[in-house]
């Protein structure tokens, strides 16, 4: 009898041999294999150790697919089906003729999305690193937008082994000038975790009297007595850094209608809660 201990050490020989990483393979195929029976994970990791895997960039779907396979051809084999034969070496298609093909039809390598303009990604002010698990896309067009949101939010890709959510981007009003021209309330973004709403006052009052100043995780607002010292500090602090991070200063833009807010919100949640259906991870919005 064969035991999870051989599957295990198959599964090491695999590693070892740098056709795969530990981090490469996600919970679900673990799990999957870990249903098997011994004999039958051994023969499937024997599959994907055979396999070639130059073109693979998903290599824990890959080996989904050859444990469904393997499920597949198992059961006709107990329905009167000839016996497994052994696994085929399938060749991958010739890098060499992809790139002709390429070059002649003006497409890039790359699997990507057409109509892309601007990618937009905010850094944890606290690590540098790390991102916030969220970007922008910006594309040309909306219909460009459309089919890139199409293709993305199948649940089929992944950004880095994490399941990624998309949807469109909440459209920002930008206010009148007129409306502008009174604002003297900043909006700071790009705080670390140890800059307190005390050192933001004591920073910003060095251009004019302070009123309040609120701090919301990694943002502030502060608001002053009278515009221009309001404007003063926006143009001198804006780019400087605070804390070891760089500030990023700008006139706040007043509050949107509350009911036409809530309307955004309860519309985004109805369709995060649709999308997710219990996947996690990095979040894409497309917006045009």
């Amino acid at each position: 009898m064969l035991s999870m201990v051989e599957v295990a050490a198959k599964l090491d020989d695999i590693y070892k041999t740098g056709k795969l990483a530990h981090a490469e393979l996600d919970e679900r195929a673990l799990d999957a294999l870990k249903e098997f029976p011994s004999d039958g994970a051994l023969s499937v990791l024997g599959q994907f150790l055979d396999s070639n895997l130059e073109h693979v960039s998903n290599k824990s779907a890959y080996l989904c697919g050859v444990m469904k396979t393997y499920r597949q051809k198992s059961r006709a084999g107990v329905q009167g089906a000839p016996a497994l034969s052994p696994p085929v070496q399938v060749k991958g298609p010739d890098e060499d003729k992809i790139k002709l093909i390429l070059a002649r039809t003006g497409y890039t390598l790359d699997v990507t999305t057409a109509g892309l303009v601007e990618v937009i990604i905010y850094s944890s002010p606290d690590d540098k690193k790390k991102n916030r698990g969220f970007c922008f896309l910006e594309y040309e067009s909306h219909k460009a937008a459309s089919l890139a949101k199409r293709r993305l939010g199948t649940g089929r890709i992944k950004v880095w082994g994490c399941d990624i959510i998309v949807d469109w981007a909440d459209p920002q009003e930008e206010p009148d000038e007129v409306t502008m021209s009174k604002v003297k309330v900043l909006y700071v973004r790009n705080l670390t975790q140890d800059i307190t709403e005390e050192a933001l006052k004591d920073e910003f009052e060095r251009f004019g009297a302070v009123e309040r100043v609120k701090k919301i995780k990694d943002y502030a607002f502060v608001h002053f007595d009278d515009r221009d010292s309001a404007v003063k500090a926006m143009q001198e602090l804006d780019g400087k850094e605070l804390g070891g991070a760089r500030l990023e200063v700008s006139l706040a833009k007043p509050p949107s209608d509350k009911k036409k807010k809530e309307e955004i919100l309860r519309a985004r949640e109805r369709r995060m809660m649709q999308m997710m259906h219990g996947r996690g991870g990095y979040v894409p919005y497309c917006r045009t």
